[in-house]
Parts: structure tokens; C-alpha cells; sequence
């Protein structure tokens, strides 16, 4: 088996009433951040084309132009089948060394799903701390201030009684450990998300009538701040145990943890800041939980200014744009209301300019709007392949959301494959491995990556932070290093390929691997890459449902009550790809 560099990717070339009013200190879409003019040349990239107008003064529909920034993106996973382990942890790793390096006075800011503080540092220890949690506590103790914004569940889906055991009842146990007047250095906020459905489907559900809270603040984002600059990072990973070889193949059923993550410097960073800021801002008034003994109140956070580093000719080598999706409460007629769509926007447009490739890397592809988008662009370049890669390593449970999901990811398949035929390979990940990569690209000239998901959920519901970038090197390089990764090749090898051979070259490994997972007795260890195998959509149907909206679809929910509840096949099909996994935890 070959194996690529270990070089992480960065290219050498250039109702409004669900929340308070928005404070950030500066007039909001006022950039403190303008990047200078390029100092690039005529070798730069085009601009992107803005999808958005420029910023409002309104947190629920801001959006903000294209930039310049620096991007080096991010891999983690366990890319063999046997030891010694290449197991890949760049985003914890290179998140861990910017904020152990921090000092009294600097900040560090994340936006996250969900917290864990004991998951373990992939950087090895920090002084005497070995967690994300006593690393926390340490800087904060040493004058770091750390703002952690993290996302309430309702009690439906039970993962309420997940986030206090492993998130919130931890982390104040560190808090109170910490010197009382270093307290106030360290502090999150629950946020729940307003979108809910009311009494009539909520006494329906068997919830008695009380209102049902079905979004998510989904986005996972991190600002650190040194000596006033700023450094960014995002994408599909949450800091949680589950993402840290220290317990892969320990009785969680998962054997790897394949995602992408992007560190981003230069004016970039200042967008990603405002988000959180402004987030912060319309948060602080209503934390879910009380604060902790020491905290001096929810203070208002403000912007950094811009600093001559956003203006070095290394940290503006792309053209970048940040991406939003947002909605709030849809009052009496519906259960959201979306108000900003960057990201539905950008998969659509970046689609329709594709005509070699598309190739998506996504934990879920539910959208039947994304397939229409892929048929259609399909249809009129007869030379387009596409190339899908999704997971089917269930931890969400079986009830009837999850099914009608299974049922749209059929759906959208089925349609994509019926329309374009052999352009078309759909594979998944073998060897217990979880997917839950967020990735989109086009013809090595276009890139979207973050917290999103490929699903009507992630394009109109819940929170999402995702950027896009048309720097052709870096795309062209990030493909052909995470395809190296992936099959278990060197990228000498992937850069020989043309785009006529990517659907064969891809079968070669995936059928290999199947055959190995499908001997007697199987050969696990004999798996190469990523353990990529092809995925049989026809063998998982899933089951429709009439009263489930398909935005609503993969709520976090390992098990829910009366009406909500459904009984069917678990996730699974042969060729060793990904099977049920373990109901009692739950990703998103």
C-alpha cells in the first residue's frame, strides 16, 4: 500500500423578535478587516463571484463579501486497517498548538454542536493537562479569556441528559476548581436554537403540548487571538472524545473518525469573529444553564481591529468567503423560518458551473433539491462524472426521523444514478470507520467545506458555518492529497490520473476492499486508504413518512417517544461498509 506526504494543504499561490437587537461595538457590516489590494500579480486566482449582498445590519440575514485569507485544510481519521495505525488528528492538533500558545490577555473563542472536556490532547500533554478541558482550564487560569458557545438539545431526543453527564457537569467541576477570581476567564453559554414545533404536533408526539425545540446551533468554529491577531479554524469537527484515536476500537463500535477541518488566517478570521461576536452578543441574556460562582455576568464581547499580519502577502493567498445558514421560530404557520441560505446558495451555483467533476464527501446526502441540481448540470455535459462518498455507520438510532432520512438519501441516490448511469459511483466507508466529512468539490476550481451537511436540515435549518474558495492550486492539491489518504495511494500516483479515469480508479480500491471484507473469513486488515467500499443504495430503503418535513429529518435523536417512534432495517449492506453502530451515542 502507498502512502501520501503527511503535509497538511496550503497553497504556495495566491422572526427577528426570537432574538435580542444585535451589539458588536462596531456598525454592523462596518469591516474593521478590509483586506489591502493583492500583492498577488496577474497570477491570481479570479475573484469568486459574490452570491450575497453586502452585510446588514441584521444578525439573522448579514452577509459578508468575498475576502482574502490563508487556507490550510485539515485531515483527521485512521487511514489503515491494521497496525501501526496511520491515524491522522490535524484539526485537534493544530487547534490544540494555537491555543496552548496563547498568553495572559489573549482569547480563544469556540462555537461548538457539543463540548467534550475530556477529550484527550492529540499534541500531546500541555504542561499537566492531557484534555481539551484542563487545557482550557490552565490558559484561563493563566489570564486566557475562553468563550465557548455551545448548543442546548431538547429533552425529546435525550441528548439533554448527554450534554450535562459529558459536557456541562465536567466542565463546571473545572471551573470550580479554578481560583475564584480566574473563574470569569473561563465561560460558555447553552443556546437553544428557537426553531420548535407547537402543541397540536407536539400533543400528537405525546409531548403534552409543550412546545418541541428541533434545530440546532450546528456550527463548529474557533477564534484564537495573539497579541491582537487572529487565527481561525472550521469545519466538520467537534472537540468530543469520539473524535480522538485514544478511544477508537475501545467498544464504541468505531474503529476511525474520517473528517475535514480548515485553519484560515489573514482577513478571513475577522468574519469568523464577527460571527461569533454577534452570536455571543444575542446569546448572553439566555444562557440554558445558570452561571458559575465567580463569573462576572455575560459581558459584551467586541470586533479586532485589523492588524498589519491580515495584510502579509501570506495570509491572503485565497479568495475566501464565509457562508451562513440561519433561520429562527416560523411563529404559528410552520416550525422555522429560514432568513439566510448562503450555503444552499453556493452548493447550487458552484453545481451549476461544474463540467469535468463533483465530487462530495458528506456524513449525510439527503437533499432531493441536490440531486435535481446534480441531474440537471448532468444532463447538459455529457462529459460530467460525479463521485459521492457517504456514511452509513448509523449512531442516530431508528425511529421514524432517521428512516425518512434513509428514504430521502434513497430518493436523491436513486434519482442521480436513473439520470446519469454510469457517470455516477456512490461509495461509503468499510471497517467501522465514521464518515462525517461536510465537503464539496468542483472540477479542482471550486471548494466548499464546514459544519454542513448535504440535507434540507443543514441547507434551511439549523445554524451552519461553511466558506468557499476558487483557488485552483489549493483545491487541485487538497483533491488530489485527500484522494491519495482516502485510496491508500501515493498523490505521485493521484496526480497521473485524468479526469476519465477517477470513477475507474476509484472502483479498483473499492471493490478490493470489498473483497476483502466479503472473504471467509473476512480480511479486515487487509483494507486499504480509508477503507473505501462501494455503497449498494438499493439495499437500504429507509421508509417515507407523511408527517415528517424533510428539513426535519436526522434530529438528534436516539430514541424518541409514541407517534415519533418507527421500527425498520438498521443502516446497513454488505461489502464491510459501515453497519448500525452504537444507538447510545449520536453525531451531527
Amino acid at each position: 500500500m502507498g502512502k501520501d506526504d503527511n503535509t497538511p494543504v496550503a497553497s504556495a499561490s495566491a422572526p427577528a423578535s426570537a432574538y435580542p437587537a444585535p451589539s458588536i461595538g462596531v456598525p454592523n457590516g462596518t469591516r474593521t478587516d478590509a483586506p489591502k489590494p493583492s500583492t498577488l500579480g496577474p497570477s491570481s486566482p479570479a475573484r469568486i463571484v459574490p452570491l450575497v449582498s453586502p452585510p446588514d445590519k441584521d444578525y439573522l440575514t448579514y452577509k459578508q463579501p468575498v475576502t482574502r485569507g490563508t487556507l490550510t485544510i485539515l485531515v483527521n481519521g485512521r487511514f489503515t486497517s491494521a497496525k501501526p495505525f496511520d491515524d491522522r488528528t490535524e484539526p485537534l492538533t493544530e487547534m490544540q498548538s494555537a491555543v496552548a500558545g496563547l498568553k495572559s490577555g489573549d482569547a480563544v473563542y469556540l462555537s461548538a454542536w457539543f463540548f467534550g472536556p475530556g477529550t484527550a490532547l492529540t499534541g500531546g500533554a500541555v504542561g499537566s493537562a492531557t484534555t481539551w478541558g484542563a487545557l482550557f482550564a490552565a490558559q484561563a487560569s493563566a489570564g486566557v479569556v475562553v468563550r465557548l458557545l455551545i448548543n442546548d438539545f431538547d429533552h425529546i431526543t435525550t441528548m439533554d441528559t448527554w450534554l450535562q453527564d459529558s459536557d456541562i457537569t465536567p466542565l463546571n467541576k473545572l471551573i470550580d476548581a479554578m481560583a475564584e477570581e480566574a473563574r470569569d476567564n473561563l465561560k460558555y453559554i447553552i443556546a437553544r436554537h428557537p426553531a420548535h414545533i407547537g402543541w397540536i404536533k407536539s400533543k400528537a408526539m405525546g409531548q403534552g403540548g409543550r412546545d418541541v425545540y428541533v434545530g440546532s446551533h450546528h456550527q463548529k468554529f474557533m477564534i484564537v487571538r495573539q497579541s491582537g491577531n487572529l487565527t481561525a479554524f472550521c469545519g466538520g469537527v467537534d472537540i468530543e472524545e469520539a473524535k480522538a484515536p485514544a478511544v477508537w476500537g475501545q467498544g464504541n463500535g468505531i474503529n476511525g473518525w474520517h473528517d475535514l477541518h480548515v485553519k484560515l488566517e489573514g482577513p478571513i478570521t475577522h468574519d469568523l469573529e464577527k460571527e461569533f461576536v454577534m452570536r455571543w452578543n444575542r446569546e448572553r441574556g439566555g444562557s440554558r444553564r445558570a452561571p458559575r460562582p465567580g463569573w462576572k455576568g455575560y459581558e459584551q464581547l467586541g470586533i479586532t481591529p485589523a492588524s498589519s499580519v491580515d495584510s502579509a502577502p501570506g495570509n491572503q493567498k485565497h479568495d475566501v468567503e464565509m457562508l451562513r445558514t440561519i433561520s429562527t421560530d416560523g411563529g404559528i404557520l410552520g416550525s422555522y423560518s429560514n432568513t439566510c441560505h448562503d450555503i444552499e446558495d453556493a452548493y447550487k451555483a458552484g453545481i451549476s458551473r461544474a463540467s469535468k467533476y463533483i465530487y462530495i464527501e458528506n456524513q449525510y446526502f439527503k437533499s432531493l433539491d441536490l440531486a435535481d441540481w446534480i441531474i440537471a448540470q448532468g444532463t447538459t455535459k455529457p462529459d460530467l462524472i460525479v463521485i459521492i462518498v457517504t456514511d452509513t455507520f448509523n449512531d442516530d438510532g431508528m425511529n421514524g426521523l432517521v428512516l425518512h432520512g434513509m428514504w430521502l438519501r434513497h430518493e436523491a441516490l436513486q434519482k442521480i444514478v436513473f439520470a446519469l448511469g454510469s457517470r455516477v459511483a456512490i461509495f461509503t466507508l468499510g471497517g467501522n470507520r465514521k464518515l462525517h466529512s461536510k465537503l464539496i468539490l468542483v472540477d479542482d476550481t471550486w471548494m466548499c467545506i464546514g459544519s454542513a451537511n448535504a440535507s434540507g436540515r443543514s441547507f434551511k435549518v439549523d445554524s451552519e458555518l461553511d466558506i468557499q474558495t476558487n483557488s485552483v492550486e489549493l483545491v487541485t492539491q487538497f483533491r488530489t492529497r485527500l484522494w491519495a489518504i482516502n485510496l491508500g495511494v501515493t498523490t505521485a500516483i493521484v496526480g497521473t490520473w485524468s479526469v476519465p479515469d477517477y470513477l475507474s480508479k476509484w472502483n479498483v480500491v473499492a471493490w478490493g476492499n470489498a473483497a476483502c471484507a466479503g472473504r471467509t473469513p473476512p480480511e479486515p486488515d487487509k483494507l486499504t486508504g480509508a477503507c473505501v467500499v462501494p455503497f449498494d443504495y438499493k439495499t437500504v430503503l429507509g421508509t417515507k413518512s407523511d408527517v415528517i418535513s424533510d428539513e426535519l429529518t436526522q434530529l438528534d435523536s436516539p430514541k424518541l417517544p409514541n407517534g415519533m417512534s418507527s421500527s425498520g432495517a438498521a443502516d446497513t449492506q454488505s461489502a464491510g461498509s459501515g453497519g448500525q453502530g452504537d444507538p447510545s451515542a449520536t453525531t451531527a
